[in-house]
């Protein structure tokens, strides 16, 4: 609701008001100004000490008596503050109610415009949401308590939930025809499977009859060799019988004739030493030694007595 305020009815406190305060500044400044000098080189003495002193004083007293003209100031002014806002509520009053009834008016005009421009625009409306095509209804008292912005913020938000319900229906479609084609494929596995899994007992059958067609051809080979091995055996038996008798005999001529050559050899040895003397009796007068020609007989000649 509108207020009207007139220049002329805002009074303001005289600033020769503020004259009032005492002492002035340039006072104030005058005592500081002779203040500043005062120092106290020996704060034992009891002199220097009254000097500080008394000027504090005079300052304190300048400064409460500051304090009592503001306060009063203050005062002065709250009050004539209080009466100016009880001015302002009186001469307010008069016409406020008037203001507003006039308000009131141009409000209902711009309502009923309003509502006219949306009346106009309500078939363009209707027709926007129905090319929608998401089944939901709404009045046209509804539509019309929407402005510009509320209405396309509304079917906005029809238009993007559309769109969800589509997508997600387009979506469970997708997956309904995918779980169809999946199912389709498990059945052509499983029929593979089952194709596969025949196929591969037909194949272990022939590999189990091929392996016992290789396991009986073994069996016969093996029987084969066996049979081939013993026969071996018994040749080789045989041969190295032979070569043992053959051998036999051939140590046995060796050893005949390494006798027969032994026996010689001893009987020519005998001859040897029975050639040179050599007998039982007189055996003590030779020695014989043995070197890699054969044997040296050695005759002893005599014995020289120490």
């Amino acid at each position: 609701m509108a207020r009207y305020y007139f220049a002329n009815q805002i009074l303001s406190m005289d600033e020769k008001q503020l004259d009032k305060f005492d002492p002035t500044i340039a006072e104030l400044k005058a005592m500081v100004k002779v203040t500043k000098d005062i120092t106290a080189t020996d704060l034992e003495d009891k002199g220097q000490l009254d000097i500080v002193r008394t000027n504090r004083i005079a300052l304190k007293t300048a400064r409460v008596k500051i304090k009592k003209t503001g306060k009063k100031l203050r005062e002065e002014a709250l009050a004539y503050q209080k009466a100016v806002i009880a001015k302002e509520k009186e001469l307010v009053a008069i016409i406020e109610p008037e203001e507003d009834r006039l308000e009131a008016i141009e409000e209902e005009a711009k309502n009923l415009a309003i509502m006219k421009e949306r009346l106009e625009k309500l078939p363009t409306r209707l027709f926007r949401l129905n090319a929608i095509a998401d089944g939901i209804k709404i009045g046209d008292e509804d539509l019309l308590q929407m402005d510009a912005s509320e209405f396309e913020n509304y079917y906005n938000r029809r238009v993007a939930d559309k769109n969800n319900l589509d997508r997600i229906k387009a979506e469970e479609e997708q997956a309904k025809k995918l779980a169809e084609i999946e199912a389709e494929h498990a059945k052509i596995r499983a029929e593979q499977d089952k194709r596969e899994a025949e196929l591969r007992a037909e194949r272990e059958k022939i590999d189990a009859e091929r392996r016992e067609i290789d396991k009986q051809k073994e069996i016969k080979e093996a029987e084969e060799r066996a049979r081939v091995e013993a026969e071996a055996r018994i040749k080789r038996a045989d041969e190295e019988k032979a070569r043992s008798a053959e051998n036999s005999r051939l140590e046995a001529e060796r050893l005949a004739r390494a006798n027969t050559e032994r026996l010689a050899k001893t009987q020519a040895y005998k001859v040897f030493l029975k050639s040179h003397g050599w007998t039982n009796a007189t055996k003590d007068s030779f020695k014989v030694e043995e070197t890699a020609e054969g044997y040296v007989l050695y005759k002893k000649l005599g014995v020289f007595s120490k």
